[in-house]
């Protein structure tokens, strides 16, 4: 199976090319626009929470990382720069060679380059893979970024490259963790990618706790090791779920000082009929649980309009899985679904054990979670502030620029300010 390793010797080839779009950066000449807690008694505190517009936070800034207005311009990649017209065919990272250089391509090639690539062994010996992005400059915290399901690390290129190099005044040691079963990870049914597809691209987890396990050994292990004067995290649908049951387990020392749940998966998106036979036939579904769930099949190419509004965001994150098959994830299995209905339920009960200051981020056209577990979370933990985005899908972050914008805006201020 392809490791980011593999890449070594091409990328050795090509970093006087990305180097020196580096350099460019620097002067200013890069592109700039945009299962249940069975531990845990169940108590909850209750708070009042407002829905907010997305429309930038007036929070008062904390004293030991301040917000600082002068800082407030940040600079993103636009939706257009990321476009793929006229890159020829072949994975992206093999073209770092040619100048002038595609945006596009830019972002991989940085992406591959720069990273420094890890795992580390989780629950039941799975690999679980993770990559680390130093601070360019002086480095005044660390942001971890958790992918949603069926997400390779891959994915999340574009927003390294902002949060880095685009911007390296900030200071921002960025992390993005993989979870098992997809990406490059291990933890897969199948065997092989290509002769075994069928059961290679299942969504499966055999117990949604291995998941925050893993979270865990990896914020203790890998992030808190390297002794960062604040942690923060940015999590994403089912990452957003991981990491609210994981605040919820690890409440006494989470390792992290604030959280952004982006569209977090606290609420299955299952209809009345749904749930009832979901819970009536549990005990069969879990003895058939490495099957296809009802309606589940292998990955397909799919189309864009069910996450985003953004076909072009939304075509460079599918040239990853064209260009590398074994990261490619399909639909869930019957243990996936049974596990993350009882974590995302979990999460809302449990929400008053989250302390940590949260921000979550909800696209009010989601039509991958339900928003009514969101609200509820947010009105049980200690310190939550929720901000709604009428006209987004569920994909917030590969949104159009006119959302993403403001939400990367709004994420970053939230992170300066606690």
């Amino acid at each position: 199976m392809f490791k980011p390793s593999q890449f070594a010797p091409l990328l050795l080839l090509a970093s006087a090319s990305v180097s020196g779009c580096m350099a460019q950066l620097e002067i200013g000449e890069a592109s700039s626009d945009a299962n249940a807690d069975r531990d845990g008694d169940g108590e909850s505190d209750s708070s009042p929470f407002d829905i907010e517009a997305g429309q930038p936070s007036s929070d008062d800034a904390g004293p030991e990382f301040a917000f600082d207005p002068l800082r407030a311009s940040l600079t993103l990649l636009s939706s257009e720069s990321l476009s793929l017209e006229g890159v020829p065919d072949g994975p992206l990272v093999s073209h770092c060679d040619s100048l002038p250089m595609n945006m596009a391509v830019e972002v991989a090639c940085y992406f591959f380059e720069r990273g420094e690539f890890g795992s580390f062994e989780g629950r039941r010996g799975a690999e679980v893979e993770y990559v680390k992005f130093p601070a360019v400059g002086v480095e005044r915290a660390a942001i971890v970024l958790v992918t949603g399901r069926t997400e390779s690390y891959v994915k999340y290129a574009p927003l390294v490259y902002e949060l880095t190099a685009l911007n390296p005044e900030r200071g921002y040691t960025v992390y993005v963790l993989e979870h098992r079963g997809q990406g490059f990870s291990g933890g897969r049914l199948g065997g092989d990618p290509i002769t075994d597809a069928g059961n290679w691209q299942k969504g499966h987890v055999g117990n949604f706790w291995w998941y925050l396990d893993d979270m865990r050994t990896f914020m203790e292990d890998v992030v808190a090791s390297a002794d960062h004067e604040r942690t923060y995290m940015l999590a994403h649908s089912m990452g957003g779920a991981i990491a609210s049951r994981y605040l919820q387990r690890f409440n006494s020392d989470p390792l992290v000082d604030a959280v952004v749940l982006s569209s977090p998966m606290n609420e299955i998106r299952l209809d009345l009929g749904q749930t009832v036979l979901l819970n009536l036939l549990r005990p069969a579904l879990l003895f058939i649980g490495r099957e296809y769930a009802v309606g589940q099949g292998p990955w397909t190419y799919g189309s864009f309009e069910s996450v985003t509004s953004s076909e072009v965001r939304w075509a460079y994150n599918r040239r990853w899985q064209l260009d590398f098959p074994e990261i490619r994830v399909g639909g869930t299995t019957f243990q996936w679904t049974v596990e993350s209905y009882d974590a995302a339920n979990a999460s809302v009960l449990l929400g008053g054990r989250m302390r940590v200051p949260v921000l979550l981020f909800q696209a009010g056209r989601d039509q991958v979670v339900g928003d009514g577990g969101q609200n509820k979370l947010c009105s049980r933990a200690a310190d939550c502030r929720l901000v709604r985005f009428d006209d987004a899908e569920h994909e917030l972050m590969n949104e159009a620029d006119s959302i993403r914008t403001p939400y990367l805006e709004q994420t970053l201020e939230f992170f300066e300010t606690h």
